[in-house]
């Protein structure tokens, strides 16, 4: 029977997938005589040997689970991966050169490949010996199946059979006393007193103790899958934390530097403008000084020369002169020392730089630091509320001692309640100053409550409670009226009754008693053309039902007043 390409293709990543289940970790070849350690992984025995002569004591490469070998120690206790055998017969009927070749169960001759396998007796055959097996006596009657149709087996299903170590006989019983698989000779010999079964009963019962054992281990994998995926999310919090935290770290000092950098700009503003004043107060007296040094000079060098150079009679003529102008020189007092301010000069505290330092530690900190739900605090925006306008909440997470904590640097859950009245659009907004808005809009009065959860914890500092105010609006109605008969932002009927009628709000009123204060002015060119009532205008203040216009037919009983 002939595979089609579909068939021939399933089978090939059939066999790709069965190779991954039986490659050595240490050679990275197909196993060769695997071996299993107790923690269930498989190794070549070659290769197991090799790690042995290199450990002092025996530990599997993957899992590092000590594996107890005896002392003196013994390999040979390990068990044979049977599995991983089936495996690699499945893989030896493929087209995989790595796979050890399967050899004829009759003649063993590695010059003849293997063509059939009896279904009968388990035996793989080479072409001559399947043909003897069809026409021998014993066997004639053994249905053969040919290598395509062994393709499609379960590994196991092409498992060679085993034999006793010691009869050479095929397994057929378990020795439950000794715990372990024998053959007929074992079970009348060795193991004749024991309690000897059949491989199908130890088989069914081992069965069904290992599927109890796999489903209590399944859900300890679902354990570990769960907390791998809270690490992982954990892990991302972590990474989103510290992001936040140096974008914050990065923010305040920058904005820290900026401050710094204008407060130094400030100083030396401020030491230029000053200097700048003492200049000016220096060089203004200095300019007197030296013109009073120019006269002074000027009249001394004119009475040297005159003394000098000219004769008696000159002399004589010119002293009064002369002597006029020195004495008005000697007589004028000189203040040779200016009015200027102290020395501007850049004061600063005792260790500067250290108290910078303690003042920011003071101002903030890095720190491993949790919400506490005790000390988070909310308030009202506007502690008014009113009906129709949006109101906002800011509520403050807070640690044990009480410092704000920027909402950015965790993933702290905040679940508000708002009960009392009905709400509109109501919304909640985190911000990175440590602190979250809700906004939302009353459409009724009542008595309105907030509360907050924080982490599921209820902050107790986080509970409001503020009754609901009225509030005017002019959606409906600017309360004026023009005199030209043309109604501007009113609403009114169709009728001339109720023409000239306002509404103020719109808002449900409860049981009780209600004020209103209401004023009404007014200023008519033409008071016939607009009242036709000879006693003047005439006003009514009233309650409108659910749903109703503005006619007299819509306002309720006995709670309407004219004047």
């Amino acid at each position: 029977m002939s595979l089609s390409r579909q068939a021939k293709k399933h089978l090939s990543m059939t066999f790709v997938k069965l190779e991954e289940l039986v490659t050595c970790g240490l050679c990275d070849e197909l196993l060769n005589n695997p071996k299993v350690f107790p923690c269930l992984h498989s190794y070549c025995y070659e290769c197991i040997v090799k790690l042995s002569q290199l450990q002092c004591r025996l530990v599997c490469p993957e899992c590092q689970v000590p594996v107890e070998i005896g002392n003196p120690p013994d390999l040979s206790i390990l068990p044979t991966n049977f599995f991983a055998n089936n495996v690699l017969a499945t893989l030896s009927l493929g087209d995989n050169d790595d796979a050890p070749a399967l050899l004829c169960d009759n003649c063993e001759d590695a010059e003849k490949p293997v063509e059939k396998r009896c279904k009968d007796c388990l035996q793989f055959l080479c072409g001559p010996c399947a043909e003897f097996h069809q026409i021998s006596c014993d066997t004639k009657d053994h249905v053969l199946q040919s290598i395509d149709e062994l393709k499609n087996n379960e590994p196991a299903e092409n498992a060679r059979p085993l034999k006793c170590s010691k009869h050479h006989e095929l397994i057929k019983f378990y020795c439950d006393t000794c715990q372990k698989t024998i053959c007929m000779s074992c079970s009348v010999l060795e193991h004749k007193p024991h309690n000897v079964v059949s491989l199908e009963e130890s088989a069914s019962d081992a069965k069904e103790e290992v599927e109890n054992l796999l489903k209590k281990v399944n859900k300890r994998v679902e354990t570990i899958s769960v907390g791998i995926d809270v690490a992982v999310a954990k892990s991302q919090d972590i990474n989103s934390s510290e992001e936040s935290c140096k974008t914050q770290i990065e923010t305040f000092f920058t904005q820290l530097h900026e401050e710094i950098d204008a407060e130094k700009q400030n100083m030396l503003a401020i030491t230029a403008s000053t200097t700048e004043r003492q200049k000016s107060e220096v060089e203004e007296p200095k300019k007197v000084l030296d013109l009073a040094l120019s006269t002074c000079q000027n009249g001394v060098n004119f009475a040297k020369r005159t003394l000098e150079n000219g004769n008696d009679v000159q002399l004589l003529n010119i002293k009064p002169t002369i002597t006029q102008y020195l004495v008005n020189l000697k007589s004028v007092e000189d203040e040779i020392t200016p009015k200027v301010g102290n020395p501007v000069r850049f004061l600063k505290r005792e260790s500067p730089i250290q108290f910078c330092k303690q003042l920011i530690r003071d101002m903030c900190s890095v720190e491993e630091v949790a919400v506490c739900p005790a000390k988070c605090e909310a308030k009202f925006l506007d502690p008014t509320l009113k009906v129709g306008k949006k109101s906002v909440i800011v509520v403050t997470c807070k640690d044990k001692e009480g410092r704000i904590i920027s909402s950015g640097c965790g993933k702290d859950k905040i679940r508000v309640t708002l009960n009392g009245v009905q709400l509109q659009d109501a919304k909640i907004s985190e911000k990175q100053d440590g602190t979250h808005e809700i906004s939302f809009v009353v459409n009724e009065l009542g008595t309105f409550q907030f509360e907050a959860k924080i982490n599921g914890v209820v902050a107790p500092a986080c509970s409001l409670e503020a009754d609901v105010k009225w509030e005017l609006s002019d959606v409906h109605g600017s309360g004026y009226l023009r005199m030209n008969r043309q109604m501007v932002n009113c609403m009114s009927g169709e009728s001339d009754v109720g023409k000239y009628c306002f509404r103020l709000g719109n808002n449900p009123m409860k049981s009780g008693a209600h004020h209103w204060e209401v004023e009404v002015s007014h200023a008519v060119q033409d008071e016939e053309e607009c009242f036709q009532d000879p006693e003047g205008p005439t006003f009514e203040v009233g309650v409108i039902e659910a749903g109703g216009d503005y006619s007299e037919a819509s306002i309720v009983d006995e709670i309407t007043k004219k004047w």
